[in-house]
């Protein structure tokens, strides 16, 4: 049983590793797709604290829908694995899904952070974008 656990963890580990990969590498390659439309929305009068909001409700859900999903996807194994093993281990998927989370949202706060201060540091003549 211990040999299972590891080899899980070490799985999800890979899996949440590709994950805030995937989402990173997709904020940034769009980052210049995402300044223009920034610029072309400060000029129709959209405030600073709009845009961050709307770029922040953005990369929530790109971060947290797949956690979602796996969420639920792992809630299923974990009734089953429990009808097979006939135990409870219901609580110890739970309890991995909890440390899952506070990594996810350890990622959203430090990505949230570069992307803005990307987004902000290369907008040319904007110098009012905070």
């Amino acid at each position: 049983m211990g040999i299972l656990l590891f080899i899980g963890v070490f799985v999800s580990l890979v899996f949440v590793a590709a994950c805030f990969s995937l989402v990173y590498s997709r904020l940034f390659t769009d980052i210049d797709e995402d300044r223009r439309h920034a610029r072309r929305l400060k000029q129709v009068g959209v405030t600073d604290r709009e845009l961050r909001r709307q770029a922040l409700s953005q990369m929530g859900i790109i971060l947290f829908l797949p956690f979602c999903i796996g969420l639920v996807h792992s809630t299923v194994a974990m009734r089953a694995l429990g009808t097979l093993t006939r135990r409870t281990v219901l609580h110890y998927g739970w309890g991995g899904a909890l440390l899952f989370l506070v990594l996810f949202v350890a990622f959203f706060f430090a990505a949230s952070q570069l992307y803005w201060h990307t987004m902000k540091s290369r907008l040319v003549g904007d110098a009012e974008l905070r």
